[in-house]
């Protein structure tokens, strides 16, 4: 099996590992840089440095780098969890690195970790949703991993009205504002995790903040349905999973928004490393090309 540098690129950190025969090597998480793509080429660098170095290895078989936002080709349209409101081309990314190297969708690598590790082993269909600075979700179809720029659930529009919750993105009123843990940010004055822990409290505006996150949580994934019936949906993200009881919603409040009967829906059992077993998996999958 070959070797494989994996980044998964966030908003908050940047993980990298290295892995080998399915084996993590070496991992390392530092802090993200956002609105700064120059800058974040940079710090994956030397990141990949200090990985290389702790797991003795000068050389790989291939990079694999997940960043979140669709990508199209060598360039990515854009990323509200990386504070990128234009398209950026890759090429400066992909020219860092020598060998192999593939920049994937963070979601679409993600669902391969799923695919052949996790929840999602042995299924003909299913998605993975994830929930954390920012939002977006994968697929599976007829055993198939959906690739490309469709699936951007998280920008699907749940609320046209003009005062409707605005974006990152130029525009109002989509799931990602009400749900990701960028969107809460931007609708209180804390952090994701402090207004959790001001609601708790029995903090009336961050209560009401979680109450809309879960409704439009039911109203995100009565859509996803509709789309593809798929036979279990996987969540991941830190935020899907550390409030996982608390803003997804049960099947009767998803029921009024689908005409699907509604699967199971469990927390990925992959944790902080889905991203990096997403990466390698996808590159084991690239070096067979």
């Amino acid at each position: 099996m070959p070797l494989i540098e994996c980044f998964d690129v966030g908003g908050t950190s940047i993980r990298g590992a290295i892995i080998e025969n399915e084996n993590i090597l070496v991992k390392k998480t530092i802090p993200s840089v956002s609105g700064n793509f120059s800058a974040l080429i940079s710090v994956i660098q030397q990141l990949s440095h200090e990985i290389r170095g702790l797991a003795k290895k000068e050389t790989v078989d291939g990079t694999i780098i997940g960043l979140p936002g669709p990508i199209r080709g060598n360039v990515l349209l854009n990323s509200g969890p990386l504070g990128i409101t234009s398209s950026v081309s890759l090429g400066p990314l992909l020219q860092a690195f020598p060998n192999l190297v593939k920049i994937e969708n963070d979601l679409k690598l993600a669902v391969h970790a799923e695919f052949f590790r996790g929840q999602g082993n042995g299924l003909d269909s299913f998605y993975l949703l994830a929930i954390s600075t920012g939002m977006g979700t994968g697929l599976v179809w007829n055993k198939k991993i959906v690739s490309g720029t469709m699936g951007e659930f998280g920008h699907v529009v749940l609320d046209a009205k003009p005062a409707a919750i605005p974006c990152v993105l130029p525009h109002r009123g989509c799931w990602f504002a009400y749900s990701s843990g960028k969107g809460i940010e931007m609708q209180s004055s804390h952090s994701s995790k402090d207004v959790f822990l001001l609601a708790k409290n029995g903090d009336e505006k961050s209560k009401k903040i979680i109450a809309a996150a879960r409704a439009a949580n039911a109203h995100g994934i009565g859509n996803m349905l509709n789309v593809f019936a798929v036979q279990k949906i996987i969540i991941m993200g830190s935020l899907g999973l550390s409030q996982f009881e608390e803003i997804i919603p049960t099947e009767q409040e998803i029921q009024p928004f689908t005409l699907h009967p509604i699967p199971p829906i469990v927390p990925s059992l992959l944790g902080d490393d889905v991203g990096l077993w997403g990466a390698y998996y996808f590159g084991v999958e690239a070096k067979k090309e």
